[in-house]
């Protein structure tokens, strides 16, 4: 009978705090649908910014002998030297990589991600804006997605807390 009682003791006495795999699946966030489209997003570009990336690095001498007139501001001999193609090639396929981890990692609730993203976006929109004010509508698209980014990213409620 004695010992019927101290376990009795022994489970009242037992810590009330939660198993660490109990704290790990409630901490898990669920991620807003606003972040999974811009992280979509941003893995897409990535994707096709690397892609681009190979080709021009790949193909840098092919495509040095191609024409291709930039106008009266780049000599020929720079446009159709086959380390141009080589440089910008690798150029796309830093910006793809960073692209790609951004949206992987804003995927993951990354912080640093998220701010990282809103100054891409807040500078790129700056530069949509600049575009669009000298008369090339073809930023009127860059102005609007940017846009969206960081008014989300800043000030939705569902991203805030997602990020707390």
């Amino acid at each position: 009978m004695v010992a019927k009682k101290k376990v009795v003791k022994k489970i009242k006495t037992l810590p009330k705090t939660k198993p660490k795999i109990v704290k790990k699946i409630e901490a898990k966030k669920k991620i807003p649908l606003g972040i999974k489209i811009i992280s979509t997003y941003y893995i897409i570009v990535a994707a096709l910014t690397i892609i681009i990336g190979l080709i021009a690095t790949i193909f840098s001498k092919t495509l040095s002998t191609v024409t291709i007139d930039f106008g009266q501001n780049f000599p020929k001999e720079i446009v159709n030297d086959p380390n141009l193609f080589l440089i910008i090639g690798f150029a796309f396929l830093i910006v793809g990589i960073v692209n790609l981890i951004l949206g992987i990692n804003l995927w993951k609730l990354k912080k640093w991600a998220r701010i990282v993203i809103v100054i891409f976006a807040i500078i790129s929109f700056i530069y949509a804006f600049k575009g669009l004010m000298l008369g090339q509508l073809s930023n009127l698209f860059g102005l609007i997605i940017e846009g969206i980014i960081a008014g989300y990213l800043i000030f939705s409620k569902k991203a805030n807390n997602a990020f707390k």
